[in-house]
């Protein structure tokens, strides 16, 4: 099962801590895209504009991949509140 390498990087941005990780499909460290869902205002459009997250659709799920890689556009999920697990492949 690939996961995201558990090394990090973390640095400041506007007020918030970005987390940079090795991504399982292209080993290149990245900072995760965060998939959002719902609905989109004009706030998550402009956001999704920049770049800053990935509109997931309106359909909300607890199975919903919570990121993606920047460099490969791989879809990953997150094990939430599984401790040291990561975060697995779509494809893996």
């Amino acid at each position: 099962m690939a996961r995201w390498d558990p090394a990090t990087q973390t640095s400041e941005e506007g007020g918030m801590t970005r987390v940079e990780v090795r991504c399982p499909a292209c080993a290149e460290t990245v900072r995760p895209v965060p998939i959002a869902y719902g609905m989109p205002g004009p706030e998550m459009v402009a956001a999704a504009e920049r770049g800053e997250i990935l509109l997931g659709g309106c359909v909300v799920s607890p199975d919903n991949p919570t990121h993606r890689c920047p460099r490969c556009h791989r879809v990953l999920w997150s094990l939430a509140e599984s401790g040291d697990e990561g975060f697995r492949s779509h494809f893996a």
